[in-house]
C-alpha cells in the first residue's frame, strides 16, 4: 500500500516489534515510495542485522530528511555499519539513535560517518 502512495509524507511505525524482517519490508518499501520523508521508527526491536537495510535507507533514499531509530536494540556492529551509511547520505537532516546500544566503536564509526556528512543538521545520540 505505501508503495503506490504519493500523499503520506511522515510515518510512524513505533512500538510495533518489527524487528530484522520488518527492517528488510521498510527498506523495500523506501525504494519505491517516492513521498516519504519522516519516518519514526522507536521500539521496533531493530538488532544488528537490522543495520543492513537501515543503512541503504539511509544511503540512497532521496527522500526521508528525518529518521528515528530511537530505543531499539542497535548493537556496535549497527554502528560499523550506519557510519558509512551517514557519510553517503545526501539528504537525512534529522536522525534519532539514542537508547541504543552503539558502545565505543560504533559510536566511533558514526562520529567518522559525520565527518564528511554534509546534510545532517540534528543528531540525538
Amino acid at each position: 500500500m505505501l508503495k503506490e502512495n504519493c500523499y503520506i509524507t511522515y510515518l510512524d511505525l513505533s512500538d510495533n516489534d518489527l524487528g530484522s524482517a520488518g527492517a528488510y519490508a521498510i527498506e523495500a518499501m523506501m525504494k519505491s515510495n517516492n513521498t516519504l520523508t519522516h519516518c519514526k521508527l522507536q521500539g521496533n526491536g531493530f538488532d544488528d542485522k537490522a543495520a543492513e537495510p537501515i543503512a541503504e535507507i539511509i544511503r540512497t533514499s532521496y527522500r526521508i530528511t528525518h529518521l528515528d531509530l530511537a530505543h531499539n536494540l542497535l548493537g556496535e556492529q549497527a554502528g560499523l555499519i550506519l557510519g558509512p551509511a551517514l557519510a553517503d547520505s545526501e539528504v537525512l537532516q534529522t536522525l534519532d539513535i539514542s537508547w541504543n546500544h552503539l558502545r565505543r566503536k560504533g559510536a566511533v564509526a558514526i562520529a567518522t560517518g559525520l565527518k564528511t556528512n554534509q546534510t545532517l543538521k540534528i543528531l540525538n545520540f
